[in-house]
């Protein structure tokens, strides 16, 4: 199984990031609308860079095939 996605909570707001061809997708409903923005690629985010997102935590870890 391999990292699809993070869904991440904060000041009763959820963000996601999630994984596609080893590359990273930021969204916010609220920030970013209908848009995702690329924040760069999986190998790039060493140890717990992955457990924070713009001061949010990570409440749920996506996997899949």
């Amino acid at each position: 199984l391999s990292l699809k996605g993070i869904i991440y909570s904060g000041s009763n707001h959820f963000t996601s990031r999630f994984i596609v061809n080893n590359e990273i997708w930021y969204h916010d409903g609220i920030a970013t609308g209908a848009k995702c923005i690329k924040e760069g690629q999986l190998d790039d985010f060493e140890g717990d860079l992955l457990f924070k997102c713009k001061k949010k935590e990570a409440v749920v870890v996506i996997y899949g095939v």
